[in-house]
């Protein structure tokens, strides 16, 4: 019987998934060097993003004048804003109730577009002399990178400054208003003796006294470095929401007369966004940093005695009665409001009522004072 011859397949080793790339790493090539390198770079990569997501976690960002956009941690949003006494709104917690900074801007036409009207809180419009309107504009919450042209203090720009225990920004003044600053607690802020916080802008081509501009930042470091205190020290005005746009009027539209045409005012009420678009001498009041309209939540006209006369150096100008009371007009929401304003003496906030003695609510945003002499013929307001 003859043998048979069979074949034995050598008996196979498994490897494993380790082992065979401990071998493939083992027998260097350059393609296998390349694909090593790739691979640690993506490594890095994903490290490195991965520790940005866990350092930026929780960070609010600030935006807008103060305004803070709200982070979310989580699914839960973390609200860093309070309700301002200014106006009602909601700003970042360090700027909502800060203490306020009163500004004196210029009217005359060859300093218009004013800077930083739209950025105020409150502003009050008042004669000054010769039948040219000057604003007294209340900064707070919101800042302003060009507050202008700057133009001189009047006695009763203290009043309504001392009402709010406000920081006063202004060149210089007539003499009563300068005597005054002198005897009394003012914090005063006066280019001539705080010059680094003001600058011209030579580039206008217009008188010296039109080219005078200051900012909130300029203003607040300045009362930093004189130790005023940083919060709010008045009481504020009553705010309530807007009202759905149903039960907003169709239209409004309230005149002021002041002087002549060129000082003349008008608020058109838009229910879309319910506020008031100013015209100012029959032209949009522009901002000059913004470009864009001046627009107003809420308006006050008040009547007030005004007397002309003459400073101890002769100077012609007026005197007005601002403590007191007298007829105020109010116009909100589309609607007009007849009542009262009060003020208790020069310290004192100025208040007002309705016609019932109740407490007036504004809307929640800035509102303007318009103050008219009472009792002239040459001052009116008409509304429709």
């Amino acid at each position: 019987m003859s043998e048979i011859e069979t074949e034995t397949k050598p008996e196979t080793k498994k490897i494993s998934l380790k082992e065979k790339f401990k071998n493939w790493i083992s027998t260097p090539t350059g393609k296998k060097q390349f694909i090593i390198i790739i691979v640690a770079v993506l490594i890095l990569i994903a490290a490195g993003v991965s520790a940005y997501q866990l350092t930026r976690e929780d960070k609010p960002t600030v935006v807008n004048n103060s305004k803070t956009v709200t982070p979310k941690l989580g699914d839960k949003a973390i609200d860093n804003t309070v309700v301002s006494k200014y106006d009602g709104l909601k700003y970042e917690s360090s700027a909502a109730n800060r203490a306020p900074i009163t500004v004196v801007v210029e009217n005359h036409p060859d300093a218009r577009p004013q800077y930083g009207l739209s950025k105020a809180s409150i502003v009050f419009e008042a004669i000054s002399e010769g039948g040219i309107t000057r604003f007294l504009a209340v900064f707070g919450p919101q800042d302003a990178e060009r507050i202008g042209p700057v133009r001189s203090a009047r006695t009763y720009f203290l009043d309504w400054t001392e009402g709010l225990d406000a920081f006063f920004a202004h060149c210089g003044g007539n003499i009563d208003a300068l005597d005054r600053i002198q005897k009394e607690s003012i914090k005063d802020m006066d280019q001539f003796a705080n010059s680094g916080a003001y600058w011209r802008d030579t580039s206008r081509k217009v008188a010296s006294e039109h080219t005078l501009y200051t900012s909130t930042a300029k203003l607040y470091e300045l009362a930093k470095t004189k130790g005023w205190g940083t919060e709010a020290n008045f009481e504020g005005y009553t705010y309530k929401d807007d009202p759905a746009e149903a039960q907003r009027p169709a239209s409004q539209t309230v005149d002021l007369t002041f002087s002549s045409a060129q000082f003349n005012v008008k608020y058109i009420y838009s229910p879309k966004d319910n506020s008031y678009a100013r015209v100012l001498g029959g032209v949009a009041h522009k901002d000059a940093q913004t470009n864009e309209q001046i627009k107003v939540k809420n308006i006050s006209v008040i009547e007030v005695k005004r007397t002309a006369g003459l400073t101890r150096i002769n100077e012609s100008g007026y005197t007005m009665n601002t403590v007191g009371e007298g007829k105020a007009t109010f116009f909100v929401d589309g609607k007009k409001i007849d009542g009262t304003w009060k003020k208790d003496s020069k310290t004192a906030m100025i208040k007002f009522s309705d016609s019932q003695g109740k407490v007036v609510e504004f809307s929640r945003g800035n509102m303007w004072i318009e103050v008219i002499p009472a009792g002239e013929s040459s001052s009116s307001v008409t509304a429709q």
